[in-house]
């Protein structure tokens, strides 16, 4: 992975107006076609960007689907291969209806070297959006890019990747997490992200991701090859909580090891999960709330962290570290048991009774459908 140049092209720029200027022109994409108008309107407000590679391969899928369904396979496997900094197709997430015809142009935020060498195999790319379209200016629930978010016929066939949007999850932790960090916090608890600059932030932020995506494909039931398995929001909230987790205790360990900075991510990632999650979002319907809630009971009730007689949160250092660690044994022991039992009956996942296990982890601290609530997250939810 390789860093962009920062100062980018003007020419992106008038791309992706172009492509704002003609979007609510494209009538076919709305029933997962191009009509022949469609491709004439693209063409001639592309045809000045034609010395860009992903425009050229954009316009050729855009001809494979006139009168036939949509397939921008060439277009996101050339995207995610990061050879320019500009991403254009047809898009689609459930979570952001407002998705089309969309395109942004981009900068990327390398995470820390030392981390970058130790884990070779994540596929996370974190980048700060310089410009885009309609459909990628949807805070806060337009975070990331996905190979599944292009309309594509062709399965993905390279690593798991993901595009992750820095300008939202910095803004996200200034509008939301900043506020609880000086109001919640006690003193001596992250005190180091308290003073975090804008660009240790931004790294800080890129190693997080970084890091999040290598421990998904970790442990016994790696998320690619078990997302039935991990897809309810009990499960969902117990992998994203086993990444973070994992990422905090390599962060931690490599602290211990001499390299001090990783205290910095420690805290970071620490805090995103335990409590900035919580601030914006219900646990009912949030897997990523549920697993802030399920995290803090878990280290209440082990006295990982308590809360004093002025609402503010500590952390009790003496026990962190262990009581993370244990926390990964017990969901390590559960997929372990799953598997084993998997291997064992030759059967699919689904009919093993072992699956309903991490759920049943998820319930014991956050109850049925999210609902033993936590005193002082529901005080952090802004709703």
């Amino acid at each position: 992975m390789e860093n962009l140049i920062k100062t980018l092209d003007p020419d992106y720029y008038e791309l992706v107006a172009a492509v704002a200027s003609v979007r609510s022109a494209i009538t076919g994409a709305a029933d997962n076609t191009l009509s022949t108008q469609d491709l004439n309107i693209l063409e001639n407000a592309l045809h000045p960007f034609l010395q860009f590679r992903t425009v050229e391969i954009f316009l050729n899928d855009c001809k494979r689907s006139v009168n036939a369904p949509l397939d921008f396979s060439d277009t996101r496997d050339f995207v995610f291969g990061k050879r320019e900094p500009i991403v254009i197709s047809f898009f689609k997430a459930p979570y952001n209806t407002h998705l089309s015809l969309d395109a942004f142009v981009y900068n990327i935020e390398m995470p820390d070297a030392h981390f970058l060498e130790k884990f070779k195999l994540s596929m996370a790319t974190s980048i700060n959006i310089e410009s885009c379209t309609e459909g990628f200016d949807q805070y806060p629930t337009c975070v990331a890019l996905f190979p599944e978010n292009f309309r594509a016929l062709r399965p993905f066939t390279d690593r798991f990747s993901v595009f992750y949007f820095l300008n939202v999850f910095v803004r996200r932790f200034e509008e939301y997490g900043r506020p609880v960090l000086e109001q919640y916090i006690s003193d001596k608890a992250f005190w180091r992200l308290k003073r975090l600059s804008k660009g240790e932030l931004l790294k800080s932020f890129a190693t997080w991701h970084y890091l999040h995506e290598y421990f998904h494909s970790t442990g016994d039931l790696p998320l690619a090859e078990n997302l039935k398995i991990k897809s309810t929001k009990n499960n969902s909230a117990i992998e994203e909580s086993r990444v973070d987790v994992l990422a905090v205790l390599e962060c931690m360990e490599s602290a211990r090891n001499g390299y001090y900075d990783a205290y910095f991510y420690a805290e970071l990632i620490l805090f995103e999960r335990l409590l900035r999650y919580a601030t914006h979002s219900d646990p009912v319907e949030n897997y990523d709330t549920r697993s802030s809630l399920i995290l803090f009971n878990f280290l209440e009730q082990n006295q990982a962290i308590r809360v004093d007689s002025a609402f503010r949160l500590w952390l009790e250092r003496s026990n962190l570290r262990t009581i993370l660690m244990t926390y990964i044994d017990e969901i390590a022991r559960i997929e372990n048991e799953i598997k084993s039992a998997r291997t064992k009956q030759a059967t699919e996942i689904e009919s093993i009774p072992e699956k309903q296990r991490l759920g049943e982890f998820a319930e014991r601290y956050s109850g049925k459908n999210a609902s033993n609530r936590n005193k002082f997250l529901t005080a952090l939810y802004k709703g």
